[in-house]
Formats: C-alpha cells, structure tokens, sequence
C-alpha cells in the first residue's frame, strides 16, 4: 500500500509472534525469566494481538528523479517529545532518504508501563528490543543498495532506557539478549541527537495528547533527560554527534529552523551545498 505522505509501505507479517523469529526470542526470554511477582502477559486483555512483524513496519520514501546520494546511515535522537519523527520524516523528504520509523503503538504492554513501570518494565523493554531488532536488519540492505537511511531512534537507545526501567536478575538477562543482537546492528553515520529542557519536553508531550502519555511523570522525564545527556556525553560517539538545542526551535512552523538543522547535517556529512558559515 502507498501512504500519500511517506511513500510505499511494506505489509507486516502475520499478526502472531509466533511466525517470526523476533516473536520466538521474545517467548523464550519471557519464559526463562525469573518471575517475581511480576504479572504474566494476558493477550485476552487487550484488543489485537501484538505481532513484531506489525511492529517492524518499514517506511520507504518514494523515489526522487536525479537525486543520488552517497549512501549513509543518519539516526536522530532524543528524549520522548522531542520531536525525533517529525525531523526524521522531513529530513527523508529533504534528502529522498529510506525513512525507518519506530512503530511503538504495537508494543501490548506500553499503556500499562506508563500507568506501572515496575510491574511492566521487563515485558515493555523486551518487546521493543526485538521489534527494534527486527525491523533495524532492513538498513544494510537498503546502504549497500546506495540508498542513504534516516531513522527516528539507534538500536543503542533501547539500552539506555532498560537502564532505567529495569534492575537486577531482569537487567542482567536484558544485557545478554542486547548484546547478542546488536552485533548484527549497523552503526549509524551520524547521530542528530536533539536536546530540550525537561519544561519544554512536557510541553511537547502534552500538546500531542497520546492516551498513554497523559499520565507521564515530569521525574520520569527529567530521569530520561539526564541519561541521554550522560549517554551522549561517551567518547564513543566523538566525529559522528550532532547535538541541536530545539527549546527555541519550530521545524513545523518555521522553516527557517528546519533549514539550519539540515544544513547542519548536510555539513556533518560533508553533502552538498551547505553553508560553511553556519556552525556545528
């Protein structure tokens, strides 16, 4: 099928976790979990099956006549309402890139992590690890076909946040799982990593109004600001971090903000033109 503003579509699989590999990880972890107390997930309690395959939808933007990019792998970064798919989606258009989109909706336990993080937390984080996972082995396929790929999240994120959700015997079996599966992940070229203070985020998370946001706690939010700032601050991510302070910023309103920060990529990646005026 064909979405009018992304592009074409690709069809998810077989809503059952079962019919994928991601859904048969996904039951063996669950299973050989230490259960404490934790509640076991209940597919009659919610109104569709979760399928990984559905949660893995890859977005490909239609292509652009005498566009030829250098194929390179862009991630944008940030804190929940930061405004990552929005610049994602644009920065696809701008650049006829192959737009990979987080498709958290499909995720069965997410409403329930935000109303109980510590009864939800293993289940929410394993789930979007194996979604993530599966949908991320589309990008050596579309960078060795010379395509350039813009993703609104890095695999590496989904750590950062069981850093925080999760604890003990839950996190140690999570590091080993993430492990396994990252050796497999592509590094990303450049990370745009957008900033905001936590006022601004809450803003943001509450103009959007997602059901399963309006109970968000501003310490939950802070608590993610502060692991993003320490995650990004690593040596590891020096020559390919592309921070955007965005407090005072509006891509959707102003066109203006959206230029610079496409410049600025443009400038990253040394892809012309650019203006070398503008500063990193």
């Amino acid at each position: 099928m064909v979405d009018p503003y992304i592009g074409v579509v690709e069809p998810p699989c077989v809503r059952c976790r079962g019919e994928t590999t991601a859904g048969r990880l996904f039951r063996r972890v669950w299973l050989d979990r230490p259960h404490r107390g934790i509640a076991q997930h209940d597919p009659g309690r919610h109104k569709r099956k979760p399928c990984i395959g559905a949660a893995a939808l890859r977005y490909t933007k239609l292509p652009m006549d005498g566009n030829n990019n250098t194929a390179q792998y862009i991630a944008i970064e940030g804190v929940i309402g930061v405004g990552k798919t929005t610049l994602a989606r644009l920065a696809s258009q701008a650049f006829g890139a192959e737009l990979f989109l987080e498709v958290f909706e499909e995720n069965p336990f997410l409403s329930d992590f935000y109303g109980d993080r510590a009864r939800y937390a293993f289940q929410t984080q394993i789930f979007f690890l194996l979604s993530r996972y599966q949908q991320q082995q589309g990008i050596p396929q579309a960078l060795s076909a010379g395509s350039m790929v813009i993703s609104d999240y890095t695999f590496d994120k989904d750590a950062l946040f069981a850093g925080i959700n999760i604890a003990g015997d839950e996190l140690t079996m999570y590091h080993r799982v993430h492990a396994a599966l990252a050796e497999k992940i592509p590094e990303p070229n450049l990370v745009v990593y957008l900033r905001a203070s936590t006022e601004t985020l809450m803003q943001r998370i509450l103009h959007r109004d997602r059901p399963y946001e309006r109970d968000m706690e501003r310490a939950y939010i802070q608590a993610l600001n502060d692991a993003y700032e320490a995650f990004f601050s690593q040596p590891r991510w020096q020559g390919r971090l592309l921070s955007v302070d965005t407090d005072e910023l509006n891509i959707i309103s102003r066109p203006e903000d959206l230029a610079q920060i496409l410049n600025r990529i443009r400038q990253a990646l040394q892809l012309a033109p650019y203006q070398e005026s503008l500063p990193l």
